[in-house]
């Protein structure tokens, strides 16, 4: 198993999972890898990930390098480019398009530290597993369950995590591909989060659409193909508990709850 946490939710999501298997085992066992990534580098310095399982995406300069190359990144909308400059190394500033582009940046400058050879690497060395290793018998299978993690309101996780499952699912052909996509709900308050509601619902759109794009109503779409789905499945995560009818009490839960819920899931 892989698991990868994007963006501060992500990533405080696998770092309990981590500290699961420190606190059960003692050690975290060869068959387990981590992966957090993350655009605020010292947030992400924080939480206690080893250097082979931490990835800072950061831009020093990121306005020269969409002025050198407007064509390549014409996807990013008007009114965003402004908001590129502000692009560094703490965070995204909630913009989606800010997560994607940088995500893009490291992607096309081919560097060894980008996420294609960061998972490439984690991918030989879960392979290269033996059933001689003393910590586990190994299955007769050659799936690897990768679990993706991510809020869908900020701008690292709703501005990274279909790329991230695309470049997933081509580094690790035989992957099972799970994601936990953390809703709004927990970042609702106005000022502060600003963004979150309509992150959310342009990620849900994008993502409604990437699932099921390969069926024959979306034959005609004058949006991009999409041939297969990014996600084997999804849990779309919200911070209530809904009941069937209205005699019961709905229940909130807080935000360190439910990432310790998501950890026991994983």
């Amino acid at each position: 198993s892989i698991y990868i946490g994007l963006g501060g939710t992500g990533t405080d999501a696998i770092k309990i999972v981590k500290e699961y298997f420190l606190t059960t085992c003692g050690h975290v066992p060869s068959m387990i890898k981590f992966l957090a990534i993350d655009t605020n580098q010292a947030e992400l310095g924080k939480k206690g990930f080893a250097n082979n399982e931490q990835m800072a995406i950061v831009l020093s300069k990121p306005k020269p390098i969409y002025e050198n190359a407007p064509k390549m990144y014409s996807w990013i909308p008007e009114k965003n480019i402004e908001n590129i400059q502000g692009i560094g190394n703490r965070g995204a500033g909630q913009v989606r398009s800010n997560g994607a582009f940088a995500l893009a940046v490291k992607e096309n400058s081919g560097s060894e530290d980008n996420l294609t050879n960061k998972l490439i690497k984690l991918r030989n060395n879960l392979v290269k597993v033996t059933s001689d290793d003393a910590d586990y018998d190994l299955l007769p299978s050659t799936v690897i369950d990768v679990h993706l993690c991510f809020s869908i309101c900020g701008g690292t996780g709703s501005g990274m995590f279909l790329e991230v499952a695309k470049i997933i699912k081509k580094v690790i052909q035989n992957s099972n591909l799970i994601g936990y996509a953390v809703s709004n709900s927990f970042y609702d308050n106005v000022g502060v989060h600003w963004n979150v509601k309509s992150n959310a619902y342009a990620s849900m759109l994008e993502l409604d659409y990437c699932m099921h794009a390969h069926r024959r109503e979306y034959e005609y779409s004058v949006y991009e193909p999409v041939n297969e789905k990014p996600f084997d499945a999804l849990m779309y995560i919200d911070n209530k508990t809904y009941t069937r009818n209205e005699t019961e009490e709905e229940y909130s839960y807080e935000r360190e709850q439910v990432l310790s819920n998501i950890g026991y899931a994983m």
